[in-house]
C-alpha cells in the first residue's frame, strides 16, 4: 500500500527528474567531448530530444496532479462566481481531448511497430519515442479522473461529518 501511495505522489515527478538529469548529463558530456577532446558524440542531441519529449508529456500529467497547469482566467477575474464552473468545464474539455487523442496515438504506435522505424543516429525504435504521447495522455486521463473522484469523495466525507456534528 505504501508503494502505491508513493507512486501516486511521485511517479511523474521522479520520471521527469530522471529525464532532466539525463538531458543535463548527456549535453554536459557533449560539451566536454567537443571542447576538451575535440570530438563529437553523434547521438547526444537525439537522445536529449527524446528525453525532452518524455519530460514534456509526463509534465502534462504532473501539472494536472498538482493543479498547476496554465489556465486563462480573465473571465474568472471579472466574475469570481464562475471560477468553479469554468474549472469543471475546462477539465471536462481537457479530458475529452485526451480521450480523443488516444485512438490516433494507438494508430501511430501500431504503424511504427509494424514499420520498425529507427531513429537516425542511435538506431533506436521510434515506437518508444512516440509512446510518450500515448502514455502521457493516459496518465493525464487518470489524474483528471482521480482529481474529481477525490473531490466527490472528499465532499461526501465532509457531508457525513457535518451530519454527525448535528
Amino acid at each position: 500500500m505504501k508503494s502505491l501511495k508513493w507512486l501516486n505522489n511521485n511517479l511523474e515527478e521522479t520520471l521527469m527528474g530522471i529525464s532532466l538529469w539525463a538531458i543535463v548529463l548527456i549535453m554536459g558530456l557533449q560539451v566536454v567531448m567537443r571542447y576538451v577532446f575535440k570530438q563529437s558524440i553523434s547521438w547526444s542531441e537525439e537522445m536529449s530530444r527524446y528525453f525532452f519529449i518524455w519530460f514534456t508529456f509526463l509534465g502534462i500529467s504532473y501539472a494536472v496532479h498538482n493543479n498547476s497547469h496554465i489556465r486563462l482566467d480573465i473571465i474568472e477575474q471579472f466574475v469570481p462566481a464562475l471560477k468553479k464552473p469554468l474549472e469543471y468545464i475546462g477539465d471536462l474539455f481537457f479530458l475529452l481531448f485526451c480521450a480523443y487523442m488516444i485512438k490516433p496515438g494507438i494508430t501511430v504506435i501500431y504503424f511504427l511497430k509494424n514499420s520498425n522505424q529507427l531513429s537516425p543516429a542511435m538506431q533506436f525504435p521510434m515506437l518508444f519515442v512516440y509512446a510518450a504521447l500515448w502514455i502521457g495522455l493516459l496518465l493525464t486521463i487518470v489524474r483528471l479522473i482521480q482529481k474529481y473522484y477525490l473531490k466527490i469523495k472528499g465532499r461526501q466525507v465532509m457531508e457525513k461529518e457535518a451530519e454527525q456534528s448535528w
